[in-house]
């Protein structure tokens, strides 16, 4: 297998990737006066700038075994309903170019104190110098007990080129803080009373999470022709993570302990550090680059120390034309991880019927020093012998060009050997292969002034993995027009559709924050949700308003989302964004 890989790594990396900085590529505009904040039409707003809220608690840890991949939701409406709540593994802020300063504003607010506040900062401070500045906070008391959370995010990035050194300064900072309530400890009151009457199996559990992250490049030009660049290139890069998990009752919903039964502190820290350098080759429509990489982690957990240095290898291609662009990123450990490799490639095409965009990533990857040895208050683990988890994912999508927006999508991820917390500790002997097919049709079209959506997708699981629904179906009726005569002032309205088909639940775990696959899970899911929606653009400021869950009203109170996790009642969510250029 790990022959097989190698070999599929080397084709892909010899062939073409993308060089994803493309710091001393020609650039343009990447905004421009008509731009609106996230991109967005007027008719998204209210899912992009206030997503749907759920029940669930973070999955903090879900990234580092695979479920996310195999979890993954590509619903058109971008309602991740069959997914994970608010709390995921922060994404790069895209890179705004514009001529002109520039200042996007997103805010939103609801029930139980729930706020969310986006802002985006963008401004070239001469030809050569381009500033980014993006922060994102989202905050809520909660809608069950012991649920209040508070999560932010910033990103900065500076970015100075000129005919011969460039360089590139990124630097994220993310702080978060929730409540562990640990689900419901029984729903016999859900039907009568509002949810926070509910009681929950933890009343005093508390999780933080610190991260940052802070990169450097710097591209030294050798080449003094203005359409081909070439020379050396070094990156620097620190990455540091911090949980802390806090319980003044312990005994609530475990009575294991190792340490104390009257009062739980578990902590752990992961740092890492990362210098690199190598050659590159940038040209109108081809750029690649390869380095050797030196990089020393230390974990550090309750006092208890272990890290290892590695090095590894690491390419980035791009190949693009105005109709087709293809982008690979190929890392592959020497030492400390040895035959460790990821490779993901991207493909888009422009044809003339149709649009295609394919993608395919490859992992072999070691489990991560979190899941190699850990010591708690109430679990604790020490894997014998390192085995790597393959993961392979193969997917697109194919739209169809004209009047009628069609298309279809599929993804294909399988696990083998995958790493999974099972019976209090991590477990590869128990699930073996683990396969996921998701494919997907959408369709978009306009009756007069109705606009209709609709995605239909099937989930095809293997027998050993049935997380998520088989069937969901999401639907959009929208009416858009425009209320003066001007066409000044423009008004969008309509409902959401969605259905689930059933699927098992999982068990979450506070004292961690992590989710763990049930072998007897309980059935969930087979259940109707609407959402209403209205939204009013007078340029360049927009207001929305959403009515999540609405289907709650006759719904069954009792419906669980996963274990000790019940359906949302209904959120009522405000929300404004308004775009600056001076």
């Amino acid at each position: 297998m790990k022959r097989i890989l190698l070999v599929l790594m080397l084709v892909l990396t010899g062939f073409c990737a993308q060089a994803q900085n493309k710091l001393l590529a020609p650039k343009i505009d990447s905004i421009t006066l008509d731009y609106r904040s996230s991109g967005y039409a007027l008719d998204s707003v209210d899912v992009v700038y206030g997503a749907n809220e759920n029940l669930r608690p973070s999955g903090f840890n879900l990234p580092e075994f695979g479920l996310n991949e195999l979890l993954h939701q590509r619903d058109a409406l971008g309602a991740n309903l069959a997914g994970f709540n608010y709390l995921q593994r922060q994404a790069s802020t895209p890179i705004l170019i514009s001529p002109l300063p520039y200042i996007g504003f997103q805010y939103s607010f609801g029930g139980s104190l729930t706020q969310n506040l986006d802002v985006q900062y963008s401004q070239a401070l001469s030809p050569k110098t381009l500033l980014n500045i993006h922060y994102n906070k989202k905050s809520s008391d909660g809608f069950l007990r012991s649920s209040k959370y508070a999560v932010n995010d910033v990103n900065a990035v500076l970015i100075h080129r000129n005919k011969h050194y460039s360089t590139k300064l990124d630097a994220k900072y993310s702080a978060y803080t929730w409540s562990e309530n640990g689900g419901m400890s029984e729903d016999s009151l859900l039907q009568d009373y509002i949810i926070s009457f509910t009681p929950v199996n933890k009343s005093s559990a508390e999780s933080t999470v610190k991260k940052a992250d802070i990169s450097w490049e710097n591209y030294l030009n050798l080449s003094g022709d203005n359409m081909i660049k070439t020379g050396f290139y070094q990156v620097t890069r620190y990455e540091v993570i911090n949980r802390l998990f806090t319980d003044n009752a312990p005994t609530q919903l475990t009575d294991t302990f190792y340490i104390d039964s009257n009062r739980t502190r578990d902590q752990y820290q992961t740092a890492s550090i990362k210098n690199g350098a190598g050659y590159f080759f940038s040209s109108k429509y081809f750029e690649i680059n390869a380095s050797v990489n030196h990089r020393y982690w230390s974990n550090q957990n309750l006092n208890r120390y272990f890290d290892t240095t590695e090095i590894f290898l690491a390419s980035e291609l791009y190949a693009g034309f105005e109709k087709f662009n293809l982008h690979n990123t190929f890392y592959f450990n020497l030492v400390g991880a040895t035959g460790e490799i990821k490779n993901y490639t991207r493909l888009q095409m422009a044809l003339p019927l149709f649009d295609l965009n394919a993608k395919l990533d490859i992992n072999n990857l070691y489990p991560t020093p979190y899941q190699r040895q850990h010591y708690a208050n109430n679990f604790q683990w020490k894997l014998t012998s390192l085995s790597p988890q393959q993961i392979i994912t193969l997917g697109g999508d194919l739209k169809l060009k004209g009047k009628l927006n069609t298309g279809v999508g599929v993804d294909a991820t399988t696990v083998n050997n995958g790493l999974y917390f099972i019976n209090n500790t991590w477990r590869q002997d128990t699930l073996n292969t683990v396969s996921a097919v998701r494919i997907n049709a959408f369709v978009d079209y306009n009756l007069g002034k109705l606009h209709l959506s609709h995605n239909l997708a099937f989930n095809l699981n293997s027998a050993n993995f049935n997380f998520q629904p088989k069937v969901i179906s999401s639907n959009r009726i929208a009416y858009k027009t425009p209320i003066f005569k001007a066409a000044k002032l423009k008004m969008n309205l309509g409902l959401d559709l969605q259905y689930l088909s059933e699927y098992n639940s999982m068990l979450y775990l506070p004292e961690m924050s992590l989710y763990s696959p049930l072998t007897g899970a309980q059935s969930t899911g087979n259940y109707v949700l609407v959402h209403a929606f209205a939204a009013i653009d007078l340029d360049p400021f927009r207001l929305f308003f959403r009515a999540e869950n609405v289907s709650s009203l006759w719904n069954d109170a009792r419906i669980r989302v996963d274990e000790e996790y019940p359906i949302m009642p209904l959120f009522v969510r405000l929300g404004v964004s308004w775009d600056f250029f001076n």
